[in-house]
């Protein structure tokens, strides 16, 4: 739900789940996340800024990778 000044109360809650159940009980749930994964990880120049990769790098190591297994890659620490 991003930065918040106060916890949410139930009604918040409820609110933000009943606006996705459509999504999650989709039968296309797993193409909407790998679609959502391929905008982050393989279009997204602030997810290469991030991580201070260029683009050719970017492309041959890190492209269309898990976000996690990305932001724990060993080589992205210097």
């Amino acid at each position: 739900m991003g930065s918040r000044e106060s916890v949410p109360d139930e009604q918040m809650v409820q609110n933000a789940i009943s606006s996705t159940q459509k999504l999650w009980d989709s039968d296309n749930l797993l193409v909407i996340l790998r679609d959502d994964h391929f905008r982050i990880c393989a279009a997204s120049k602030a997810m290469k800024n991030l991580f201070h990769v260029d683009e050719k790098i970017w492309k041959e190591k890190f492209y269309l990778r898990n976000i996690i297994s990305v932001m724990l890659d060993a080589d992205l620490f210097f």
